[in-house]
Formats: C-alpha cells, structure tokens, sequence
C-alpha cells in the first residue's frame, strides 16, 4: 500500500451555488480569536484581534476586519495555548474597545507543565506591548471593565485577573488564590485580592461596581472539588469584601445582567444523575435570591435582557446537555430566578445561541452531542413560548455556534467526520452550516481548513473569521478499478485498490465574504 504526502494550503471552498466567499487565508497559526468594534456608525475602522504562536514565541496580530490584512503584530511572552492542551494552563483574551487594549495570557513550559504564566496587556491601536506581568499562578478568568467613578475613567478602566493556584504545582506552595486589579492604561497591578484557595472565575457588574469572585476548595493530592463553590461580592469603592455565599460545587464562570441587578451561576452533582442548579445572587447586596433545580449536567446560561410578557425581568435559559441522555432547556425569571418551564430537545445538547432581535433560541444537538460522527440537528425554539419551530440537519462533531444577528445568520462550525480510533483525528477538512435565524433554513455550507477552532464574526462588515489548527489528514484514494462492475471486482481480490492518501494541512486564519 502506497502513501502519498501532500502538502496542501488551509483554504475555503463553497459547496453549492454561488460565488466564493474566501477573501484570503492567512498563514498564521492562532488560537483565540476577538472581533474589536470601532466607535461611531461606520464599520471602516474595525479590527479583529488573534492571539495565537509564531514558533516558540506567543504572538497577538491586529487585523484589518475587512480584508483580514495584519495591521499590527506584537510578541507576548511564552506561548498561547487552547484549552485541554496542556493540563488546565489554557490561554485567555479579552478586550477593551474603549480603551483600546487587548489582554493575553500565556504560558512557559517545561517538560509538560507550566513553570511561568504572564498577563500582558497591549495598545491595539499602535501596536505596542504596554506592560506584562510575570504571575506566580495561573490565570483562570479574564473580566475588564470601567466602572462609573471618574477616577476609573481618568484611568482609563481596570482589568480584573482571577489567579489560581494548583496545589499540586510546586510554585503555588506560598502563594494564596487572589484576585489582580490591573490598570488599562499602563498595565500595572493597583491592587491583590485575597479570595483563599481555589479561585476558578471573575465577573464585573459596572452599575454596581462590584467584582464577583467564585471559589472553590480542592482536596489537596486529588484536586477533586471539596465542597460547595462560593461566590464572594466585592466592592471596589472600599476594596473589601460585602459577602461570600455558598453556590453548587464546581461552579461554572457566573453570567451577571446589569439591568435586573442579578448574577447566574449554574453547576451539576458530580454522581449519576448529574442534576443541575443555578444559583441567583443579587448583584446589589450580594445576597442569595434563589435556588432553582435545572435538568441534568448544565453546560450554558444566557440572558435575553428584553422583558416578556409574564416575566419580571426578561428570561435566563439553561442548556442541559442530558449527559448520556436527551438534552432540554430550562427557562428562568430573568428576575426571580424561578423555573418557567423545560423544553426537551432530542439528542444531547451542546451550544446554544440567542437571536434576541428575532426571539428565536438555537440548541445544537445530536446522537453522542453531535460528536464521534454522530446525525445532528440545530432546532430553533420560540424564546417567547419555548416552542420548537424547526430542526436541521448540520455537520457532525460541534465547534461552536456564531450568530449575526443584523443580517439573520447563524454559523454553526463542525470539525466533520473524524477517526475515534485516532483520537478523534479529523479525516478532512471542517465546514460552516449558514441557517436563516427567521425560519431556521439551510441557506448553504461551506467547507473550512482541518481542525477548525476559534470562530469570531463581524456584523458590521459581514465577515467570518475561522481558525484552523491543520493537522496530518489521511483519507481513502479512490480506486483505480472502481469502474467495474461490483460483483466482478468483488471476485478480482489482487487488483490494487486506492490505498490511502496523507496530506498535511499548515494551521491558517479563512477570512470569509458573508456577502458573496
């Protein structure tokens, strides 16, 4: 058997009708991906932010949004990795259009582990590192924000870094989980909250001017959660702590809405049957509002800020991936937190996505969550009733789901068919499903480079950007006597068959014309 090594370049190809969308692929091999608003009506000036490697060396790239060219290019120390790379150290991006300011955290490894992790904060408009902070534990969460005091906004806002520490990892042993306060404006550290062991997310409220920070204790050989998780209210007119309540264990980074006053933290049990909770705090007092019981194994929350009829404050929804089982959406009193209703959804849940302009919720799910090549569906569900409107077949093995919301369009990326006996290789290249958000219909599919990662979407000037990791592709030739007729090859055995090709496909940025 005979293998043929290709070398290919990470592109884009329409399938279908109509004319090809790839403006250009950039050779650049990024893992975060941030799409940077200019100020005013016109779209001229936007800007799309990767942060990704450029060999050894961490790189954050300033793109023009629309023709992808790179404006700017500014090295970071270490190196930016993706989530589940290497152990838990995972890369974050932020920005801070107002202040035009991007936030990166990198890393440095040795033989495996993560020896050294830094924040740097960088000048998007001119292009220039404005300071890095070399940290001593990991950042876990990333949050920026100007809160309303004209101090704040003489200095241009603040950037909020929640700190973990591994207790397994020799560096942390004299160090305590904080929270850092960063400066936008020249990127040094104001202040160092202590939150205790086990800080995991942060999240701002800029009305309240209150930082919210989520702890929890881990046993100290198995690093299992040890405990309920617990939501700690800080105000930043004092600098201390307003109060600390208990949440479910493990819990996932909050979702706070300004307009309501309420934070959104959901969790499950970590046994069979995995039941689901979300706890609402009230972002004012920082008191306990409610518990509400969800459906099993909760992987989104998101809040549709316009109020409905028979809600208090708009409604919160609550994707339940089902584990093992069929997913459902639970809907919350945006205010209350009260349980609404659940909506099944067939298949287990993956993403989800709202179309507040529209009211229509998208839920990606599947045989196996639409992983290892399973049949998937995206359903769109009335946010107002939570009925089911449609549902359409997409791609196997879920990326994620990106909306434009101006234009009623839905992205819905998967990496394609892959190979469960190689890890879930991918066997070609991904593709991006494009749903009408009004009705829910397949409008076309486009086929992206190998291992499609972050995805960022411009309204403004209708274009998607798809980061693709590449990769070692093999898939089946075709057969040279596949002309005969079946029966008969069937009987000819040593006639030679396609055997496999192997292409190697480089990582690359697809910059895609939504117009086109």
């Amino acid at each position: 058997m005979v293998a043929f090594v290709l070398v290919v370049a990470a592109g884009v190809a329409l399938r279908g009708e109509g004319h090809d969308p790839l403006v250009r692929t950039l050779p650049l091999s990024v893992v975060l991906l941030a799409v940077k608003t200019a100020p005013g009506a016109g779209s001229g000036g936007d800007n799309v932010v990767a942060a990704g490697n450029d060999g050894n060396t961490g790189r954050v790239y300033v793109l023009d949004a629309r023709n992808g060219q790179t404006l700017r290019s500014v090295a970071v120390p270490g190196l930016v990795t993706p989530g589940g790379d290497v152990g838990n150290s995972f890369s974050l991006l932020v920005l801070d259009a107002r202040h035009e300011r991007a936030v990166v955290t990198s890393f440095t490894f040795t033989n495996g582990a993560a020896t050294a992790s830094y924040v740097s904060v960088i000048d998007t408009r001119r292009g220039a590192l404005v300071h890095t902070i070399v940290a001593r534990t990991s950042p876990v969460g990333l949050a920026t924000a100007t809160l309303d005091t004209s101090e704040d906004r003489r200095l241009g806002g603040h950037i909020f870094v929640a700190n973990s520490v591994n207790t397994n990892d020799p560096r942390g042993h004299s160090y305590k989980d904080s929270v850092s306060v960063i400066r936008t404006q020249d990127g040094a550290v104001e202040r160092q909250f202590l939150a205790g062991h086990g800080v995991t997310a942060v999240a701002v409220d800029g009305r309240t001017r209150h930082v919210f920070i989520v702890t929890q204790r881990q046993d100290s050989q198995t690093n299992e959660p040890i405990g309920p998780s617990s939501v700690w209210t800080l105000d930043t007119a004092t600098w201390r702590a307003l109060s600390v309540v208990a949440v479910g264990q493990d819990a996932a980074p909050p979702v706070v809405d300004e307009r309501t006053g309420r934070l959104f933290v959901y969790s499950y049990a970590g046994q069979s049957p995995y039941d689901g909770r979300v706890d609402v705090v009230d972002t004012r007092r920082g008191k306990l509002v409610r518990t509400t019981t969800v459906g099993i194994a909760p992987r989104a929350l998101a809040v549709d800020d316009a109020p409905r009829t028979g809600a208090s404050g708009g409604y919160v929804f609550v994707l339940n991936s089902g584990y093992d089982r069929s997913g459902s959406v639970s809907i919350l009193d945006g205010r209350s937190g009260a349980l609404a209703r659940t909506v099944a959804v067939q298949g287990a849940a993956f993403a989800m996505a709202l179309d507040k302009t529209r009211d229509h919720l998208f839920i990606y799910s599947g045989v196996n969550g639409g992983g290892a090549n399973g049949s998937s569906r995206v359903s769109m569900m009335d946010a107002r009733t939570g009925s089911l409107l449609s549902a359409t077949s997409v791609g196997a093995n879920p990326v994620a789901l990106a909306l434009d919301a101006r234009d009623a369009r839905l992205f819905v990326v998967t990496t394609g068919t892959v190979d469960p006996n190689r890890g879930d290789a991918p066997l070609g290249d991904g593709r991006v499903d494009v749903l009408d958000t009004r009705t829910g219909r397949l409008l076309r599919t486009l086929s992206v480079g190998v291992a499609p990662g972050a995805v960022a979407v411009d309204e403004r000037v209708e274009r998607l950007y798809a980061a693709t990791r590449g990769g070692l592709v093999t898939t089946q030739a075709p057969d040279p006597w596949g002309w005969l007729p079946s029966w008969l090859r069937r009987r000819l055995p040593f006639l030679p068959s396609g055997g496999t090709r192997t292409r190697i496909v480089p990582p690359g940025v697809s910059v895609l014309d939504l117009t086109r």
